[in-house]
């Protein structure tokens, strides 16, 4: 007995309706202004053959389930066009046609989705544009000739008028028959280093050219830096350097409050002026800084007492870099200054200071100071000194120059007696 045929629409009845395509899950790496859009439209199902080609199909097979699998496998119809813009999507493959009394497969999970690594974010080319056009105006400018490059010009400086013209100073000649006392003081600022024979002899020979042209009765040396320990060498080398002035009047002032530091020396001349019996060396200030530790243990100052004469050899403290010591030089009543006029004072005979005096005085003692408009005024006193520092801020806060040191100097000298000896005629 032959089957019975089903019509081409009970084949197209008894087949699954296909199913619509299942969206594609979000990826989970996307960022949600990276996600394509997609189209508000939904799409629509394949349509299905039409019923006489699913006829024939059918009376060539024989067969109903050949009939339903021949109108599921015929073309879908076109799609509705997208647009250019949106990313295409790929659609899931048609279902394929169930039998009725089968059950639908259930649908295969799909892989996970691995995140590929964002590429590395690329420099901005205006960036790579500015560089280049740097680069290349760089090689331009090498590239240029040198008659090309034309230095700016500079704008000529007036010259100042002049430095004060150096002079040895005035050597009047003593009067016929009158006694004399030749002093000279020199800050050799270490003299280990001069004496030292394993260095250049250039400061030997130095000392011993001034020694010879000047020939002094009396040599004051200061700033030697020698310990206590240390005379008894210098000694000995200075002898072969100046063999005149080593003798047992020779008197040296050291440090003990720190080692390698200031110092006072005075040498008297074998069968000069002051080589007399009465002659006679004092450290410090006898009498008026006792108690001063600046004085008495800094090495600072040596007396020699003459019949006819004092001399005082001094190297007077500084103030300092940051002018820590201004106060102790400066003070009214217990100051360096002051204490020295004082102690010159007591003296009954002339007394000449002499050393390192650590003050510029008087305006010309300025360096430079000559190319002010006002300088003549400024040495002939009429300019105040508080009012010499108009536009000057360096000297202002430098050790020995400044107001307070200048005006104390200048109380000392009045204090102590007649003016110093050597500003007046220099």
């Amino acid at each position: 007995m032959a089957p019975k045929r089903k019509s081409a629409s009970g084949a197209a009845a008894d087949a699954a309706p296909p199913k619509k395509p299942a969206s594609k899950p979000a990826s989970p790496c996307a960022s949600p202004r990276a996600s394509p859009r997609t189209s508000p439209r939904t799409k629509k199902p394949a349509a299905a053959a039409s019923p006489a080609e699913a006829e024939a199909v059918g009376e060539a097979a024989g067969d109903a389930e050949a009939v339903a699998e021949a109108a599921l496998a015929a073309k879908p119809a076109a799609k509705s066009p997208r647009k250019k813009s949106s990313p295409r999507k790929a659609s899931s493959p048609p279902a394929a046609a169930t039998p009725a009394n089968e059950p639908a497969a259930e649908p295969e999970a799909e892989p996970a989705l691995e995140c590929a690594p964002k590429p590395a974010a690329k420099k901005p080319a205006a960036r790579k544009k500015k560089k280049k056009k740097k680069a290349d105006a760089d090689a331009d400018a090498e590239a240029a000739p040198e008659e090309e490059k034309k230095p700016k010009a500079k704008k000529a400086k007036k010259p100042p008028p002049g430095p004060i013209e150096r002079k040895l100073g005035p050597r009047a000649a003593a009067p016929a028959g009158a006694a004399t006392l030749k002093v000279v003081s020199i800050n050799v600022a270490g003299l280990r280093a001069v004496l030292d024979p394993d260095k250049p002899p250039a400061k030997r020979e130095a000392l011993a050219a001034l020694v010879a042209r000047e020939d002094p009765d009396v040599l004051c040396l200061n700033e030697h830096k020698l310990k206590e320990e240390d005379v008894e060498q210098a000694t000995e080398r200075l002898e072969a350097v100046l063999p005149a002035y080593v003798n047992s009047k020779s008197r040296w002032a050291c440090s003990t409050a720190k080692k390698g530091y200031s110092g006072v020396a005075i040498l008297v001349k074998a069968g000069g002026a002051a080589d007399v019996a009465e002659a006679t060396v004092a450290e410090g200030m006898p009498g008026v800084a006792d108690d001063d530790e600046i004085v008495t243990a800094e090495g600072r100052v040596l007396t020699l007492t003459l019949p006819a004469l004092a001399v005082v050899a001094t190297y007077v403290p500084n103030s300092g870099q940051q002018l820590q010591r201004l106060e102790y030089r400066t003070k009214a009543e217990d100051g360096w200054d002051a204490k020295m006029a004082r102690y010159v004072k007591r003296f009954d005979r002339p007394v000449a200071v002499i050393g390192d005096l650590n003050c510029c005085v008087n305006a010309a003692d300025f360096h430079n100071a000559y190319v002010r408009p006002n300088f003549d005024a400024m040495r002939a006193g009429e300019v105040p000194v508080a009012e010499q520092y108009v536009g000057l801020s360096g000297p202002k806060k430098q050790a020995g120059l400044t107001a307070e040191e200048r005006t104390s100097f200048g109380a000392m000298l009045e204090a102590g007696g007649p003016p110093g000896s050597f500003p007046g005629p220099h």
